[in-house]
């Protein structure tokens, strides 16, 4: 009884809140599904800034929202550039809170790749602590970046059938300057300008109700 009315709770939120196109109908009697008034989805993701979940809502036809968090750093170890050289980053801790807009502008192509493509424009609070070490000048140190970054990214996300799907997605966040604490220096140096863009890609698994 209990889960009756909390469907029909979401149910009734979700009829005053999206639209109904003109050309289709909410409830297709008996053979209609959750997924075409309920139009919510979840997913599992893994990618180079670690692995994740996500929640998605289709607001309109061609626009959702989602909503995700993502934890446990899972590059290899990188190079970057700083003002004081070059330093092997390693990650010690790297999680994220982001939220998205997604744009489906190819809803009415034939091609089931081509429809379901979207470009994403959100926002990331990204928490990353990593231990930075140098073979050319024996400086170690810890480089923190915890902050509200921009993002841009293009994906796809496919129906396999009626409930279960999958996605992939690449994108770009921009951080500001993070900040540095080195070891036998008091020299507080920059991150390249190119090492400022973080990108990321991920794949995932989506279940639609």
């Amino acid at each position: 009884m209990m889960y009756q009315k909390i469907m029909l709770f979401i149910l009734s939120g979700f009829v005053f809140t999206a639209p109904a196109m003109a050309d289709e109908k909410v409830i297709l009697g008996g053979d209609s599904t959750a997924q075409q008034y309920i139009p919510v989805a979840f997913s599992l993701n893994v990618g180079s800034l670690g692995y994740g979940v996500a929640m998605m809502w289709d607001t309109q036809q061609n626009i959702g929202i989602t909503l995700g968090y993502k934890n446990n750093q899972l590059l290899y170890d990188k190079n970057i550039s700083t003002s004081l050289g070059s330093f092997k980053r390693q990650s010690k801790q790297s999680k994220s809170t982001f939220v998205q807009a997604e744009w489906h502008p190819f809803l009415e192509q034939s091609s089931l790749f081509v429809k379901s493509s979207y470009l994403a424009f959100g926002m990331a609070y990204l928490q990353q602590d990593y231990v930075l070490k140098s073979a050319t000048n024996h400086l170690n140190g810890d480089m923190t970046s915890h902050e509200i970054s921009p993002y841009l990214g293009i994906g796809v996300r496919p129906m396999l059938g009626l409930h279960w799907g999958w996605l992939a997605e690449v994108g770009v966040n921009y951080m500001s300057q993070p900040s540095f604490s080195f070891s036998g220096t008091e020299q507080r140096p920059k991150l390249a300008q190119k090492d400022l863009w973080l990108p990321s890609a991920q794949v995932g698994v989506v279940y639609h109700f």
